[in-house]
């Protein structure tokens, strides 16, 4: 998890407005969990996930604050956390558009590759700093597109696994339209699939999006 909220301050440089609808399954203990919705990601600025389904709720994301806002049930939570927290359903396609999931720019060191079929997979270890909480990465890339990603712990471990597929050209870059990945938690095994559509790149936001404020009116748990 460290990673990635590191890796949060470099996302792809092209990209200043994505808009995009999801959906996304979890399955956790025979439980599957659905969210739709449509996600307005904003580079340097709030990002806003309008939530449909299975209850209407938007969610707005910045810096390491995090709101959820019912408007029907006139509610509102923020989180407040210690790091930046990443813009969430779409952080992993984001990562996934830059050259080497941002792991040289983090200090990862390439030590070594191998072919299987027609994938190139490559071997990265974590710089000093984090290598007591993080262990290896392994990048596949077929084309130059990133479709596997691998998270090991130090122990060598593998502590979760990603997927992309279906890639579609938006703008200057191939998005994956279908993430798929499982986590291991000991003996549990959560398995997300997303699912994204209607993709539009840096074009105008609606203009509800631009101008959103949370009512005043409105009272608003905070969580530390």
């Amino acid at each position: 998890m460290v990673l990635f909220v590191i890796i949060g301050f470099y996302l792809v440089n092209s990209v200043n407005i994505l808009i995009l609808d999801f959906e996304r399954k979890v399955i956790e203990n025979n439980t599957t969990e659905v969210t739709k919705g449509i996600i307005y990601f904003q580079k340097s600025k709030n990002t806003i996930i309008d939530v449909t389904y299975p209850l209407h709720q938007i969610m707005i994301i910045q810096n390491n604050e995090l709101i959820f806002y019912y408007p029907e049930q006139k509610k509102a939570v923020k989180i407040i956390s210690k790091n930046p927290i990443p813009p969430i359903f779409i952080f992993g396609i984001l990562l996934s558009m830059q050259e080497d999931y941002g792991l040289s720019k983090l200090g990862y060191k390439l030590i070594g590759n191998s072919v299987k079929n027609d994938t190139l997979f490559t071997y990265w270890s974590p710089p000093k700093n984090i290598e007591k909480v993080a262990g290896k990465q392994v990048l596949g890339t077929i084309k130059d597109r990133i479709v596997y990603v691998e998270t090991r712990n130090p122990k060598e471990e593998i502590v979760s696994k990603v997927l992309y597929s279906n890639f579609k050209v938006v703008g200057e870059s191939q998005i994956a339209l279908s993430v798929y990945s499982e986590v291991y938690n000991e003996s549990k095994v959560i398995k997300e699939y997303i699912s994204y559509s209607n993709v539009k790149w840096n074009e105008k936001l609606p203009n509800w999006v631009e101008i959103f404020k949370i009512p005043e009116s409105i009272e608003m748990k905070i969580i530390k």
